[in-house]
């Protein structure tokens, strides 16, 4: 789990068990689907989270709320 970062490379090197959740913001300033085509091509799980943004630095705040509905979501 991490925001869209290059902490994310290391989907890589995930097992098939593995659950990627991306948190990330609407309409970015930068490319963000290379995380979710690198999970396909592995065929793991990938989910992404949409926070809100709040600046023009793609910098954003966390529901935690809604948050944790997400992740409860995918534990089912």
């Amino acid at each position: 789990m991490s925001p869209n970062s290059g902490g994310l490379v290391f989907t890589l090197f995930a097992n098939l068990n593995t659950k990627i959740i991306e948190i990330n913001i609407k309409n970015l300033h930068q490319i963000s689907e290379q995380f979710a085509n690198i999970a396909n091509f592995l065929k793991i799980s990938y989910y992404k989270f949409i926070a809100d943004k709040i600046d023009n630095c793609d910098n954003m705040i966390v529901d935690i709320n809604s948050f944790i509905t997400f992740l409860m979501n995918i534990l089912k």
